[in-house]
């Protein structure tokens, strides 16, 4: 049977350039393009994706709404000439239960990685991209460690990554290290950690990992990028791009506090998410917008 949908959803710029070709040429339903990043550095990446890039702008006048997941996000795009009028922002929104209900498995988790209730686990859920900064992570990462004999670092990533050799090579180091492949269920990382993070230099939007960690009840501390400040909610917790010292130094004044201490900075990053990024909320706005789009264009 052939699927005729009211509304077609595209996200990220490949799907939503060939979402719009489609429309042009003969789908008629409404279109919503989905934009997840906010100031992309470009020059990082191949002549496809800056191509990509300059077609979806010319291209931006083609769907009936732009949905961003950040602030950050929309005023790029509104910088680089998309319409304003159809454009607008609905965060990301996160199960919350879900990650709390992990946290019963933190000392499994932390026992299958060696580690005991004195080794403090700093932990970054990051793909080998280089907007997610891997270089930040790991020179900030060497400076905690000449001054705590107690971190240890915890890294979800493809272990198979050139790039992760040659940056594991090169730490002085390594054996501070668990590097571990990429998680179908990644609450369970963020339980047995003490500290999450995210190094990013650019481009986040907004960034699933601090939310989750934040939802998951762990202290998270990140660089100041998209929506992240949004996000967590603490100042003394966002940090400059691009600065390992000022990682670092972050990282440490959290392992430094009491476990007290430590814990009600998670409990008030849980609720956080809670309040202001719940998946119900997320729900219930996108239902309002596909809602108010109407019926196809063919019915």
């Amino acid at each position: 049977m052939a699927c005729k949908p009211n509304v077609i959803h595209s996200f990220l710029d490949s799907p939503n350039i060939i979402a719009a070709a489609l429309r042009l040429s003969w789908v008629p339903t409404r279109l919503i393009w989905g934009i997840r990043s906010s100031s992309m550095e470009l020059r990082h990446y191949s002549l496809a994706r800056r191509v990509g890039a300059a077609l979806e702008r010319r291209l931006a006048s083609v769907p009936d709404l732009i949905v961003c997941n950040s602030k950050a996000g929309r005023d790029v795009i509104l910088s680089r000439g998309y319409p304003a009028h159809s454009s607008l922002v609905v965060a990301n929104g996160f199960d919350v239960a879900r990650f709390a209900e992990a946290r019963s498995e933190r000392a499994k988790m932390r026992a299958s990685w060696g580690a005991d209730n004195t080794t403090f686990l700093i932990g970054m859920v990051a793909r080998l991209d280089p907007k997610k900064s891997h270089e930040t992570f790991f020179a900030a990462a060497a400076r905690a460690a000449e001054r705590s004999d107690d971190i240890r670092f915890v890294l979800v990533a493809d272990r198979n990554s050139p790039r992760l050799s040659t940056l594991l090579e090169h730490s002085k180091i390594r054996d501070r290290f668990i590097v571990l492949p990429p998680q179908r269920s990644i609450e369970m990382i963020y339980a047995g950690l003490d500290l999450n993070t995210l190094s990013s230099a650019y481009g986040e939007g907004f960034p699933n990992v601090v939310a989750e960690g934040m939802a998951a009840g762990c202290p998270t501390v990140a660089t100041d990028t998209g929506d992240t400040r949004l996000v967590i909610g603490r100042p003394d917790l966002v940090v400059p791009p691009r600065d390992p010292e000022a990682l670092a130094d972050a990282w440490l004044r959290v392992s430094e506090l009491s476990q007290a201490e430590q814990e009600a900075i998670g409990r008030a990053a849980a609720e956080r998410i809670a309040s202001e990024f719940s998946v119900n909320a997320m729900v219930t706005r996108m239902a309002e917008i596909y809602s108010g789009l109407g019926p196809r264009c063919n019915e």
